[in-house]
C-alpha cells in the first residue's frame, strides 16, 4: 500500500510539472505560486542520486511562505533527459540552473535551498553572482544548505 502511496505522489508530482530546454535537452521543473504579500522566491536543489522530488513533503509549506517556490531536476537526474554519453558537471549543472532565467526571474531577490549534490551547485552559483554583482550591480541572491543534526 505504501509504494502504490508513493507512486501516486510521484505521479502528481511530475503532473504539475514542466520542461524548458537547455542545450537541446528536456529539463524537468515546478514552479508555484504561493504567498500573497512577498516577493521572494526559493529555488530547490536537490541531492544524489535523487530528484526535485525529494522537496514533494515541504512543497506546501514553501509555497506559504515564499512567493514562488521552483524545483528542478538536474540534468541526468528525475524526470530530466539522461543523455548518454556525456560529461555531467556541477558547472553544467549550475547553468542549468541559470537557464530559470526565462521564468523571469532577474531582480527577484532569490533564495537557494540546497541538499547534498546541488550544494556544490549552489556553491558556484554563488561565486557567478559574486562576479556579477562586481562587474554589473547587485545580484540578490543568498543560500541555504540542509544537513541533519547527525551529520555535525
Amino acid at each position: 500500500m505504501r509504494e502504490c502511496c508513493h507512486l501516486a505522489a510521484l505521479q502528481k508530482w511530475h503532473s504539475a510539472g514542466e520542461v524548458f530546454h537547455f542545450r537541446g535537452r528536456e529539463i524537468f521543473y515546478r514552479d508555484s505560486y504561493g504567498a500573497l504579500g512577498s516577493s521572494d522566491v526559493v529555488i530547490l536543489l536537490h541531492g544524489f542520486p535523487t530528484s526535485s522530488f525529494d522537496w514533494n513533503k515541504i512543497w506546501e509549506p514553501l509555497t506559504q511562505r515564499f512567493h514562488r517556490v521552483i524545483a528542478l531536476d538536474f540534468l541526468g537526474f528525475g524526470f530530466s533527459d539522461k543523455p548518454r554519453p556525456h560529461r555531467y558537471s556541477i558547472f553544467e549543472q549550475a547553468s542549468v540552473v541559470g537557464a530559470l532565467a526565462h521564468l523571469r526571474l532577474r531582480n527577484q531577490r532569490v533564495t537557494l535551498v540546497s541538499h547534498d549534490y546541488g550544494d556544490t551547485v549552489a556553491l558556484e552559483l554563488l561565486f557567478r553572482s559574486f562576479w556579477i554583482s562586481q562587474c554589473h550591480g547587485a545580484a540578490h541572491i543568498s543560500s541555504k544548505t540542509l544537513h541533519r543534526p547527525e551529520d555535525t
